[in-house]
């Protein structure tokens, strides 16, 4: 009986706590969608960030690559660009010399066109070993020349 008792005061005790809660009331359609709305439109905010933590990363990278680049040039001190324009100068000059040579065995009738590949890989050094085979074609010509006429 006491344990009757005791039950009975403890949910006398629970009844106004019982009594003051509020039901909650089903949520209406309106509201479902406007939840939803605001999930959505939280996500895209969080999307938005994203992109744009992404993008300030890139522009982070990009201004280190840059500053790179940079050093690097001021290492080199702008050498690149003489030593470009040193080797263009070098191509046309063995392009001249082998147009040179082309045109002087053609002129001259004689000679071998062996000379030209000699002179365009060879440059400085093939066209001066040019010069002076042809020199010594055209001393030992004039030496044979005079004997014939006399």
């Amino acid at each position: 009986m006491r344990m009757l008792v005791a039950v009975m005061l403890m949910v006398a005790a629970a009844c106004p706590v019982v009594a003051w809660a509020k039901a909650e009331e089903p949520l209406t359609d309106t509201q479902v969608e406007q939840m939803g709305l605001q999930a959505e439109i939280r996500m895209r905010q969080l999307d938005i960030e994203a992109r744009e933590a992404e993008l300030d990363f890139q522009r982070q990278m990009h201004d280190v690559e840059l500053a790179r680049h940079r050093a690097m040039l001021g290492r080199h001190g702008g050498r690149e660009g003489v030593k470009g324009l040193i080797l263009v100068l070098m191509i046309l000059v063995h392009a001249l010399a082998t147009v040179w040579v082309y045109k002087d065995m053609q002129d001259r009738k004689k000679g071998s066109g062996l000379w030209i590949p000699i002179v365009l890989i060879g440059g400085l050094v093939g066209l001066l070993t040019y010069g002076v085979i042809r020199t010594a074609e055209a001393c030992e010509a004039m030496k044979t020349t005079p004997a014939q006429n006399t």
